[in-house]
């Protein structure tokens, strides 16, 4: 009966570490601050964005993503929440037009230029209206 238990003990333990392993490298969390992809989403709304192997290549038109803005020639730096416009899968592609459904506030591709496929960290597919209450990690500009 002790064997049984300290077997079970430990595929639980393997199980919840593989779980934890895979959720840290696949899921991004994040905080939308700001007004830029208003209206679907709002500052302070929870987003959670997936990175899996092969997930670039479900990238499409019209998806939200979450991705690493570059800094200087007009961009801040930081995470944000975009909707791809287009791609180029040109020499060294593929780069993504991203921008803000909200265009008057946000600061994206027209700013900043294409964004290449190295600096995106996750396909949005779970945006989430008022996530955060108490103040807003940025995720989206």
């Amino acid at each position: 009966m002790h064997v049984e238990r300290t077997k079970v003990l430990g595929a639980i333990l393997l199980g919840a570490l593989s779980a934890a392993i895979l959720l840290s490298t696949c899921l991004r969390v994040g905080y939308v601050s700001g007004r830029s992809m208003e209206p679907l989403l709002q500052d302070g709304d929870l987003v959670v964005a997936l990175r899996f192997p092969g997930y670039l290549a479900r990238v499409s038109c019209g998806d939200l993503v979450l991705a690493e803005a570059p800094t200087g020639a007009g961009g801040e730096g930081g995470m944000v929440v975009k909707r791809v416009r287009s791609i180029d899968g040109g020499e060294g592609g593929p780069f993504f037009q991203l921008s803000g459904d909200n265009r008057d506030f946000s600061r994206d591709s027209r700013d900043y230029g294409l964004v290449p496929a190295s600096r995106l960290r996750g396909l949005v597919f779970y945006p989430r209206r008022g996530g955060s209450k108490t103040g807003s990690r940025p995720a989206g500009r």
